[in-house]
Protein backbone atom coordinates (compact mmCIF):
# COMPACT_ATOMS: atom_id res chain seq x y z
CA UNK A 1 0.00 0.00 0.00
CA UNK A 2 1.73 3.45 -1.07
CA UNK A 3 1.01 6.82 0.39
CA UNK A 4 -1.69 7.84 -1.35
CA UNK A 5 -3.74 4.73 -0.67
CA UNK A 6 -2.76 5.11 3.00
CA UNK A 7 -3.58 8.68 2.92
CA UNK A 8 -7.55 8.45 1.23
CA UNK A 9 -7.90 5.33 3.78
CA UNK A 10 -7.28 7.37 6.88
CA UNK A 11 -9.16 10.52 5.17
CA UNK A 12 -12.65 8.50 4.67
CA UNK A 13 -12.02 7.01 8.46
CA UNK A 14 -11.74 10.80 9.91
CA UNK A 15 -15.16 11.66 7.94
CA UNK A 16 -16.51 8.41 8.96
CA UNK A 17 -16.16 9.55 12.84
CA UNK A 18 -17.40 12.99 12.17
CA UNK A 19 -20.68 11.99 10.49
CA UNK A 20 -21.46 8.90 12.92
CA UNK A 21 -22.66 11.24 16.01
CA UNK A 22 -25.14 13.05 12.91
CA UNK A 23 -26.62 9.46 11.79
CA UNK A 24 -26.65 7.86 15.05
CA UNK A 25 -30.66 8.86 15.38
CA UNK A 26 -31.75 9.22 11.70
CA UNK A 27 -34.33 6.26 11.81
CA UNK A 28 -36.92 6.72 14.30
CA UNK A 29 -39.17 3.39 14.18
CA UNK A 30 -42.56 3.48 16.71
CA UNK A 31 -45.79 1.88 16.68
CA UNK A 32 -48.19 4.35 16.82
CA UNK A 33 -52.05 3.69 15.76
CA UNK A 34 -51.65 0.37 14.56
CA UNK A 35 -48.35 1.24 11.76
CA UNK A 36 -45.22 2.00 11.58
CA UNK A 37 -43.73 4.83 11.27
CA UNK A 38 -40.30 4.69 9.38
CA UNK A 39 -38.82 8.43 8.80
CA UNK A 40 -35.21 10.47 8.35
CA UNK A 41 -35.72 13.23 10.63
CA UNK A 42 -33.53 16.47 9.17
CA UNK A 43 -32.82 19.30 11.38
CA UNK A 44 -35.79 21.69 10.63
CA UNK A 45 -38.89 21.69 12.09
CA UNK A 46 -41.81 22.82 9.88
CA UNK A 47 -44.41 22.18 12.26
CA UNK A 48 -43.02 24.25 15.26
CA UNK A 49 -46.15 23.77 17.80
CA UNK A 50 -49.56 23.07 18.19
CA UNK A 51 -51.46 26.02 15.83
CA UNK A 52 -49.36 25.40 12.75
CA UNK A 53 -50.18 21.28 13.34
CA UNK A 54 -54.13 22.06 13.88
CA UNK A 55 -53.79 24.57 10.63
CA UNK A 56 -52.48 21.63 8.92
CA UNK A 57 -54.84 19.26 10.20
CA UNK A 58 -58.27 21.39 9.15
CA UNK A 59 -57.12 21.68 5.59
CA UNK A 60 -56.40 18.18 5.23
CA UNK A 61 -59.67 17.41 7.00
CA UNK A 62 -61.59 20.12 4.78
CA UNK A 63 -60.16 18.73 0.88
CA UNK A 64 -60.80 15.16 2.08
CA UNK A 65 -64.28 15.58 4.39
CA UNK A 66 -65.61 18.89 3.28
CA UNK A 67 -66.61 22.37 5.50
CA UNK A 68 -68.46 20.72 8.22
CA UNK A 69 -65.36 18.82 9.59
CA UNK A 70 -64.53 22.82 11.26
CA UNK A 71 -67.27 21.13 13.57
CA UNK A 72 -65.16 19.43 15.19
CA UNK A 73 -63.79 22.06 17.18
CA UNK A 74 -61.81 22.50 20.08
CA UNK A 75 -59.18 20.25 18.22
CA UNK A 76 -57.00 17.65 20.74
CA UNK A 77 -53.21 18.20 20.15
CA UNK A 78 -50.85 15.88 21.26
CA UNK A 79 -47.21 15.58 20.62
CA UNK A 80 -45.41 12.00 20.16
CA UNK A 81 -41.82 13.03 21.53
CA UNK A 82 -40.35 9.42 20.23
CA UNK A 83 -42.38 9.66 16.80
CA UNK A 84 -41.88 13.27 16.30
CA UNK A 85 -45.29 13.92 15.11
CA UNK A 86 -48.39 15.54 15.92
CA UNK A 87 -51.29 14.31 16.18
CA UNK A 88 -54.59 15.93 16.04
CA UNK A 89 -58.13 14.71 16.61
CA UNK A 90 -61.40 16.62 16.25
CA UNK A 91 -64.04 16.84 19.04
CA UNK A 92 -67.66 16.33 19.33
CA UNK A 93 -70.24 18.29 21.78
CA UNK A 94 -70.70 15.70 25.11
CA UNK A 95 -74.31 15.26 23.41
CA UNK A 96 -73.33 14.06 20.49
CA UNK A 97 -72.79 10.65 19.05
CA UNK A 98 -70.42 9.94 16.01
CA UNK A 99 -66.91 9.95 15.34
CA UNK A 100 -64.34 12.47 14.86
CA UNK A 101 -61.30 13.56 12.27
CA UNK A 102 -57.66 12.64 12.91
CA UNK A 103 -54.18 13.42 11.67
CA UNK A 104 -50.46 12.29 12.35
CA UNK A 105 -48.03 15.27 11.21
CA UNK A 106 -44.49 14.54 10.90
CA UNK A 107 -42.74 17.74 13.27
CA UNK A 108 -39.68 18.13 10.75
CA UNK A 109 -41.23 18.29 7.43
CA UNK A 110 -45.23 18.79 7.40
CA UNK A 111 -45.56 15.67 5.90
CA UNK A 112 -49.07 13.89 6.40
CA UNK A 113 -48.10 10.26 7.42
CA UNK A 114 -52.13 9.20 8.34
CA UNK A 115 -55.28 11.25 8.32
CA UNK A 116 -58.96 9.06 8.99
CA UNK A 117 -62.04 9.76 10.21
CA UNK A 118 -64.20 7.60 12.81
CA UNK A 119 -67.90 7.53 11.94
Amino acid sequence: MNGKQKNKILLIICIAFLLIPKFKNMIIITRYYGFYLESFIPEVNVVPDEETAKKIAEDVWVKAYGEEVKSEKPYKVKYDKIGMVWVVEGTLPKDMLGGTAGVIIRKSDGKVLKSWHFK
